[in-house]
């Protein structure tokens, strides 16, 4: 399940980098890293993070894997204190449009969300580490105060694509929660299905929910449309596919640019004047959509 998180990203010189959550490994004098710093370890895909600079939320961003090790980003930077090796989660961050104060949060919430379920101690102030947990009664209410809709990650939205009123709602994991959605839709509970390009059977765990023709393009009609999505394998297919390098033309026959030709041409021989595995009547306009842009 899903969870939420508090980032304090504060900083005394220079702008705080919002769209990067890091922490050291080691603490100032060679010891071991603090327990705010290690909570980016429990943090999975599809977790939220609220961003709290100058005491205000500025931003939400949805973790986009689990921490990794990373070199400080920090370094050269006048108020940097730490050294190079450390961890970091890599995040989707959007800014805001209007700030959370601190002041807006309600004084019984905050007096509830304190730890070891919450980024306040006691006394009503923001507690001075890293990565906070945040409990369910305070992350409902930033959503709240954000103008956000709480997503379920485990919530499969098997009317996903009959959804009635604009399908481009605001939320807080916005075409993440999609994406899955539409996955778990493609999959039929499958463990194992074939790629759209490729062709080759592909355990389910490899194959992701690409758009033929991209979503940004798609009218309303369009998006309701179950031929406008296909499972693509991670093996090289959905990357190709998505950065222009994989295209797919008249009677689904694939193309592969000059360049992954000559980078990857044992790769590219197999595609090259094939045929889309997925391709059909019912998809060929989203196909041709995607070739023309």
């Amino acid at each position: 399940m899903a969870r939420t998180w508090w980032v304090n990203q504060n900083s005394k010189r220079g702008p705080a980098i919002n769209e990067t959550v890091w922490a050291p490994a080691r603490s100032k004098d060679d010891g071991p890293p603090k327990w705010h710093w290690t909570t980016m370890l429990e943090a999975r895909a599809g977790d939220t993070i609220f961003h709290y600079t100058n005491k205000a939320i500025v931003g939400v961003s949805t973790a986009a894997g689990e921490a990794h090790s990373a070199r400080n980003p920090y370094a050269g930077r006048s108020d940097d204190r730490w050294g190079e090796s450390g961890f970091q989660i890599p995040v989707d961050y959007r800014t805001l449009d209007q700030p959370i104060p601190k002041s807006e949060i309600p004084e019984d919430v905050q007096q509830r969300a304190t730890r070891p379920d919450g980024p306040f101690n006691r006394n009503g102030n923001v507690f001075l580490g890293y990565f906070l947990p945040v409990g369910h009664e305070l992350a409902s209410t930033l959503l709240r105060l954000a103008g956000l809709e709480a997503v379920s990650f485990d919530q499969i939205l098997e009317d996903e694509l009959a959804v009635e009123g604009p399908t481009d709602v605001e939320r807080v994991t916005y075409g993440r929660a999609e994406q899955r959605a539409l996955r778990k839709l493609l999959l039929r509970g499958r463990d194992e299905a074939e790629c759209g390009l490729c062709g080759q059977p592909t355990s389910a765990k490899y194959l992701v929910a690409a758009h033929i023709k991209p979503r940004r393009d798609c009218t309303e009609e369009e998006r309701r449309d179950p031929n406008i999505a296909m499972l693509a394998c991670l093996m090289g297919c959905d990357a190709a596919f998505e950065n222009g390098d994989l295209r797919v033309f008249g009677n689904g026959a694939m193309s592969v640019t000059p360049e992954l030709r000559t980078s990857r041409p044992e790769w590219a021989a197999r595609f090259q004047g094939a045929r889309a595995a997925i391709y059909s009547d019912s998809n060929a306009e989203y196909f041709a959509a995607r070739s023309r842009g």
